[in-house]
């Protein structure tokens, strides 16, 4: 599992994507620690949007 943090820059170019300033790799024990957490916290499964997209 990988953790990115990062920031987003307000510009007047529209969908300008967040700049990553770090990336950190969990091993398998504390990833499932980690999303244990997320879960407990609110957070919930989303469906992938990206693979929807028709051209």
């Amino acid at each position: 599992m990988f953790i990115d943090s990062g920031k987003v820059i307000y510009t007047y170019i529209v969908n300008e994507p967040p700049v990553i300033k770090t990336r950190e790799e969990l091993k398998k024990d504390r990833a499932k620690e980690e999303y244990k957490n997320l879960i407990f916290r609110g957070w919930s499964i989303t469906e992938e949007d990206w693979t929807k997209k028709e051209c």
